[in-house]
């Protein structure tokens, strides 16, 4: 749909869970975010294009600058095109209306990360840890990335140092990777935790779990049970809280996997 004013569906739905963060397709600049015809959206307009997100709670404000992958805010329900929640994306460039299918290309493949539904109907079934790759600790759907969020429970914008991988409790969680476990018991806010110490030295963190399956001391492989999915800690829901270190400071575990 290129006519700015025309009929039709302008934009793609994708499917999505209320509360899952949304991020930047690009760089830019938020021009926009706040009510448009009673739905929460954000505009970000980058080198001519403005992308929209909507229904989408923000956690950036009008004249913020946001990196690519950047959390913008968080979805919500209610957007009357699909018949589940969805995030709707458009894109616009002087007036005409672009194809966002067109971000999610790769080499002429779509990527697996993401999910076109039909504004019409059912969404399909959720995928499993199709947009993580191999070697993932637990099978399930990135439910909030890595960097600034508003937070689920505290409601206050800050860093969220991990991943969030939304699956059913009681779920195998495995390690990424071969190393020694250096720490495995409940650990405040993270509820029971286990962190593994790998020969390169990185570390990775579990939490959350509903049960820990390892030792302090013990040596691991990659692919190795460690727990299981948990709602332990300051948690809202069954899920993983997966982090990477290098040193003192944490990475976006997406660049780690593999």
């Amino acid at each position: 749909m290129t006519d700015q004013y025309g009929p039709g569906h302008r934009g793609i739905d994708l499917a999505a869970m209320p509360g899952q963060a949304v991020h930047a397709v690009a760089a830019g600049t938020v021009v926009w975010a706040g009510n448009v015809a009673g739905r929460p959206t954000i505009s970000v307009e980058h080198r001519g294009v403005k992308s929209t997100y909507e229904p989408v709670r923000a956690s950036v404000r009008i004249g913020d600058s946001v990196a690519q992958g950047e959390i913008l805010g968080t979805v919500q329900a209610g957007h009357d095109s699909c018949a589940q929640t969805c995030l709707h994306l458009g894109r616009i460039e002087s007036g005409t209306y672009l194809d966002p299918e067109a971000l999610f290309l790769n080499d002429g493949h779509r990527r697996g990360a993401f999910r076109l539904i039909s504004p019409l109907g059912a969404p399909p079934a959720p995928p499993i840890a199709g947009n993580l790759g191999e070697g993932v600790p637990v099978a399930g759907l990135v439910s909030s990335g890595y960097g600034m969020r508003i937070h689920p429970i505290s409601k206050v914008r800050k860093f969220h140092n991990g991943i969030d991988i939304q699956a059913p409790c009681g779920r195998r969680v495995v390690s990424v990777g071969s190393g020694s476990v250096r720490i495995a018991q409940m650990r405040g806010g993270y509820g029971q935790y286990v962190e593994i110490g790998h020969p390169n030295g990185t570390k990775t963190a579990y939490a959350h779990l509903s049960s820990i399956n390892v030792s302090v001391g013990e040596s691991v492989q990659r692919g190795d049970r460690i727990g299981s999915v948990g709602n332990t800690g300051a948690s809202t829901g069954c899920h993983l809280h997966f982090i990477v270190k290098k040193g003192q400071r944490t990475i976006d575990p997406r660049r780690y996997l593999h």
